[in-house]
């Protein structure tokens, strides 16, 4: 259901906001995507869950710890075996023999 205050916001106010709500999101997606975790990083998560069983008595559990070491990320150097410099959008398709088709 729409809110009627959204209703009666009209005409360029709705499209300003409307750009202000997105820009905002792509500002925190942005931060979220640039956030790395440094090589050799430990992380530890345990689950906790609290529920009531079918007598109504209320009930707690809590998880094994589970941990891990971030590693590094491979990295990878691209070149073109004939050595031949590529424009900017140009394709250049390289089979595993380092034929190159264009």
């Amino acid at each position: 259901m729409i809110p009627v205050a959204w209703m009666q916001i009209n005409g360029p106010r709705k499209v300003a906001l409307i750009a202000a709500l997105l820009s905002f999101s792509f500002i925190g997606a942005q931060e979220a995507a640039e956030a790395v975790t440094a090589p050799g990083t430990s992380i530890s998560n345990t689950a906790t869950a609290t529920y009531t069983d079918s007598n109504g008595v209320a009930q707690a559990t809590t998880s094994n710890t589970v941990t891990t070491v971030v590693q590094n990320a491979p990295t990878m150097t691209l070149s073109s075996p004939s050595g031949q410099n590529v424009s900017p959008a140009e394709v250049v398709l390289t089979n595993i023999y380092g034929d190159e088709y264009r």
